[in-house]
């Protein structure tokens, strides 16, 4: 949802309107995936004024309980210090509990911290393992909405490293991208 709702027409934040309204009331009562999305509204201000303090308390509730897409919200809260101070290294570690769940942005967001040094050591290996790891968790999904933007970003982003690294590197972060992937399938199969 985030990035697909920037500069919103009427209509459409008239229609984001009556979803808030719909979903508040989940939220309130604990549905993770409605906290994410309330959490989203105020994060853009696409339908209601932007709110940074109501995006990170509500991206907070459904991070805690383990949503991928509030965790994400959180970081990027935290990324940009959009409703809490800037903090990087906070922001990789919601990244990497929502990377942990293979989401596929979460993978771009840790490629990205890698890639710029925020939060974490530069290391383009590591960078290019992450996007790499995001291109195939989107190649495995629909190629629908954010899923194919986040593949499209990863691969975007794998064809300017390659640029820029040896190919001994580039071997490297394959490796590693494989790797990433192995633990990933290990953690969520429990072996």
């Amino acid at each position: 949802m985030l990035g697909l709702l920037a500069g919103c027409s009427d209509s459409i934040e008239e229609q984001l309107r009556k979803e808030l309204v719909r979903s508040k009331p989940k939220a309130e009562q604990g549905d993770a995936k409605a906290q994410a999305f309330v959490g989203s509204y105020y994060s853009l201000g696409c339908g209601i004024a932007h709110d940074y303090e109501q995006a990170v308390f509500w991206f907070r509730k459904a991070a805690e309980q383990g949503n991928a897409e509030g965790q994400i919200g959180l970081g990027d809260c935290y990324a940009a210090g959009e409703g809490v101070l800037q903090d990087h290294v906070q922001a990789v570690s919601w990244y990497r509990k929502a990377a942990a769940q293979g989401n596929a942005k979460a993978h771009c967001s840790m490629g990205n911290s890698y890639l710029k040094g925020k939060g974490v050591t530069a290391d383009k290996v590591e960078a290019y393992a992450y996007y790499g790891l995001a291109a195939i968790i989107c190649e495995s999904a629909p190629a629908i909405g954010i899923n194919r933007l986040t593949g499209e970003r990863a691969r975007a982003n794998i064809s300017i490293l390659e640029k820029e690294m040896s190919a001994d590197q580039i071997a490297a972060g394959k490796r590693r991208s494989k790797e990433l992937q192995k633990e990933l399938n290990a953690m969520n199969t429990g072996k």
